[in-house]
């Protein structure tokens, strides 16, 4: 506990060099950044080279506090089902980004079921892709990261209401960042359309139907249960009144085959 997690997937989903991550993001970031006060946003977490655009562009347009706190799927089995990242910091190629130790205790402490767990977050992508991002945007912002699997709508709604109790003690909101990818490998028109539906939900702020459509339609959105939790969390708080998209793209988009591919949205929460 406290340690620095080294990078997992530098030099895979994004440069493994600071000077190759710069460039990068000197590509991906919009030139002119105009921000607002969002409470949660929604990112994607695949390669940057097929999604990293979406995500930086949703994050630019965010006045980023002094908290940040980004919640993903588990995609590798070990670990914790519900698992805190229990790190000081985050190590990026040429640099580091700070974590909140004792944010990440209190959210144990009040979320039961949530646990500090380092090997969840081991070979975790899903968190360390947007990080560079946020380094860049906000780096001064301290970052926690929850992975999490399993769970139905009553638990996550359960934990969404500890989870915002927590959040109204502290003197400044944390950013709830949902890392997620939307349906994927069916065909692109089919992707559309399946994930069509889940934002559709999301836009109408209802969470309980985003969970019980990706459900029910066995859409593979990867990040539906961390999305679940955050706008669950965000109407509990007072700040799910508004979904902004910012964009959508499938991989199809940036590899030009569209036979199958993975659907990627981002938008903003107020």
């Amino acid at each position: 506990m406290g340690s620095v997690r080294p990078p997992a997937v530098a030099g895979r989903f994004y440069p493994g060099t600071p000077e190759a991550v710069d460039q990068m993001l000197d590509q991906l970031l919009p030139k002119v950044r105009e921000t607002g006060a969002w409470a949660g946003v929604l990112v994607p977490h695949a390669g940057w080279v097929y999604s990293g655009r979406l995500a930086a562009m949703a994050l630019s347009r965010v006045a980023i506090p002094s908290r940040v706190i980004v919640i993903c799927p588990k995609h590798r089995a070990g670990g914790a089902d519900w698992a805190v990242a229990p790190y000081r910091g985050w190590a990026l190629p040429g640099r580091e980004l700070e974590s909140d130790l004792e944010l990440a205790k209190q959210l144990v402490e009040h979320v039961p079921g949530l646990v500090l767990d380092s090997e969840a977050h081991r070979d975790e992508h899903a968190i360390e892709v947007q990080l560079p991002i946020l380094a860049r945007l906000a780096p001064e912002s301290r970052v926690v990261g929850i992975a999490i699997h399993g769970g139905d709508f009553q638990r996550i709604a359960k934990s969404a209401e500890q989870l915002a109790r927590v959040l109204q003690s502290l003197e400044e909101r944390p950013l709830l960042v949902i890392s997620s990818d939307m349906n994927h490998y069916a065909d692109d028109e089919n992707t559309r359309r399946l994930d069509r539906m889940a934002l559709e939900a999301m836009q109408a702020l209802d969470a309980q139907r985003l969970y019980d459509t990706v459900v029910s339609q066995r859409i593979s959105m990867c990040g539906m249960l961390p999305a679940v939790l955050v706008m669950e969390t965000l109407r509990q708080l007072g700040s799910l009144n508004r979904y902004d998209p910012v964009g959508y793209a499938t991989s199809g988009d940036a590899s030009g085959d569209r036979r199958q591919v993975v659907g990627y949205a981002a938008g903003l929460f107020a």
